[in-house]
């Protein structure tokens, strides 16, 4: 049982289970401070107390149409500009395949927070942004790898020596690695996609990523000595799984098999993306860096085409928040900063 006091209205609130002896209970109470109880009338309520979640960048989301439900991570906000204000989230297509899915903050489905409106697998990105409700408390500030707040920037720049880069997400929370292939192909999306998919490698303490983190933003730190800004480079959407055996395609290429980095709470036979084909090349060859890990590779796509669509298709324009002071610096995308 939780009391609740409203002094102004004269009364004492109680918030009860459905079963609860309302009578009994009033008859004890009255008996415990009769003064009190005459001054104060007694109003007993059925419903849950809930406390309000404050959603932030790498906490989970989750999508949720009819019996689908898919987990992802909540990369970071945009906000719109412009008077009106509203705030989009940013995760994956597999987590919201559709502009109907709703979005909650858990799976008990009792705190929706927003509604997908936009998804697309166009050039070669699994992209969706989810418009956050009014009543949603939204935590829109950008954090680094050391969860600081920053001002972050989208990077549309050449990544091939980017150096370090860092994402948080649900699962494995903030983590670090670098380059292991800044283009490849997928055969999941079409031919044409080399410049705008990328493969992360793990650093020696843990896997970039992990199930489960699809959808969390890719970043780096400038190389300028004021690093008052993060360059937001992509998105993780899959993680690398190892096969038993390899076999080359009819081409005489190396297949690899590759997994959705997200969960699907019910109904796991519609689980997204799973065990689709990964062929990445450099140079017209295919390659396993004999350096790396194959089983902590970690697959991200590129943020700028993506967000270019998102506003394309809304015909707004959105940018990352930033509430750090940047000493007068643009608050706008970035090409020509180096990274590492």
């Amino acid at each position: 049982m939780t009391s609740f006091g409203v002094w102004g209205n004269a009364c004492f609130k109680i918030f009860i289970k459905k079963d609860a002896d309302t009578l009994n209970m009033q008859h004890h109470l009255a008996k415990l401070n009769q003064d009190f109880f005459e001054k104060y009338r007694i109003k007993f309520e059925n419903k849950r107390l809930a406390m309000k979640k404050t959603m932030k960048q790498g906490d989970c989301i989750l999508g949720s149409k009819n019996e689908n439900l898919f987990e992802g991570t909540l990369g970071g906000f945009v906000k719109e500009n412009g008077n009106s204000g509203k705030i989009y989230a940013l995760t994956c297509n597999h987590v919201f395949p559709d502009d109907e899915y709703l979005a909650f903050a858990d799976d008990s489905l009792q705190n929706e927070i927003g509604k997908c409106v936009f998804s697309t697998r166009e050039k070669s990105s699994d992209f969706a942004a989810v418009e956050m409700n009014e009543s949603a408390d939204c935590d829109v500030t950008f954090r680094n790898e050391e969860r600081k707040k920053t001002n972050a920037r989208v990077y549309d720049g050449s990544i091939e020596n980017i150096g370090f880069l860092h994402k948080i997400g649900t699962k494995s929370g903030a983590t670090t690695g670098s380059i292991v292939s800044p283009e490849y192909y997928d055969k999941l999306f079409d031919k044409d996609n080399r410049e705008f998919l990328f493969l992360v490698g793990k650093d020696d303490k843990q896997p970039f990523s992990e199930d489960g983190d699809s959808g969390s933003l890719v970043f780096s730190r400038p190389l300028k000595v004021e690093q008052n800004h993060v360059n937001v480079v992509g998105m993780v959407y899959g993680t690398y799984q190892k096969e038993d055996e390899r076999s080359d395609d009819e081409d005489g290429s190396l297949n690899n098999k590759y997994q959705s980095s997200s969960e699907e709470k019910k109904r796991p036979e519609e689980k997204s993306q799973e065990n689709t084909t990964l062929l990445y090349e450099r140079e017209g060859q295919s390659f396993i860096d004999e350096n790396t890990d194959p089983e902590h590779i970690s697959a991200c796509y590129r943020l700028s085409p993506a967000l270019e669509l998102f506003e394309n298709h809304l015909n707004i324009s959105v940018k990352l928040k930033d509430d750090i002071s940047s000493s007068g610096s643009s608050s706008q995308s970035s090409s020509s900063d180096d990274s590492t």
